[in-house]
């Protein structure tokens, strides 16, 4: 469902060096934008594209707000069916 290897996804996310107690994997395109009763839009969430490392308290702050157009336009491909 991630689209690559395990460890493809901890290189492009930095896991090996940066993982802490701290630290969590949040979805770039917050999982409340998708249908998760589609399967096309589960691996559309879950794909390692629209993964990013945080801290706690950046993910909190976050919560389900959308990221920026540029982000958005980058990330086309993996946008909720309904959009």
């Amino acid at each position: 469902m991630l689209g690559c290897s395990y460890e493809y996804l901890t290189q492009q996310l930095g896991l090996t060096d940066k993982l802490t107690a701290e630290m969590e994997i949040d979805h770039i395109i917050p999982m409340s934008q998708y249908d998760l009763n589609d399967p096309h839009d589960v691996v559309r969430a879950c794909n390692w594209r629209n993964l990013q490392l945080l801290t706690h308290e950046e993910n909190r702050e976050k919560g389900t707000k959308l990221p920026d157009k540029s982000t958005l336009d980058r990330l086309t491909p993996l946008w909720p069916r309904a959009w």
